[in-house]
């Protein structure tokens, strides 16, 4: 499965096509149904929540991760049945409730 920007996506379908309308003179109409159908495919496919419950999955071990406990989002692992913080935002005995991978790209340095 590959994620995409959908909208980005038929943004390029639409402009593609205009930009070499004029081949197609003759099927004009089709093509400007089949770029239709395509779009609306686009439009019924699911949209992916980034935010995993931890009820349903934990990160790796000592994986960085964001996470959320309803009141606060921030940078925090999950070790040896417990979470614990990167900074100073968590609190133990507070419930992590999900938590989003974070690309390696965005750790500093030292976090990787």
């Amino acid at each position: 499965m590959r994620l995409i920007d959908a909208d980005a996506f038929k943004y390029s379908i639409r402009s593609s096509w205009e930009s070499v309308r004029h081949l197609f003179r003759d099927n004009e109409k089709w093509v400007e149904e089949v770029i239709e159908g395509l779009c609306e495919d686009i439009d019924e496919q699911p949209t992916v929540n980034p935010w995993i419950l931890c009820s349903e999955w934990l990160p790796d071990e000592e994986e960085i991760v964001l996470v959320d406990d309803g009141a606060d989002i921030f940078t925090a692992w999950y070790s040896n049945g417990k979470w614990e913080s990167t900074d100073s935002m968590y609190f133990p005995g507070i419930p992590i409730l999900k938590w989003m991978p974070i690309l390696k790209s965005c750790l500093k340095e030292d976090e990787v």
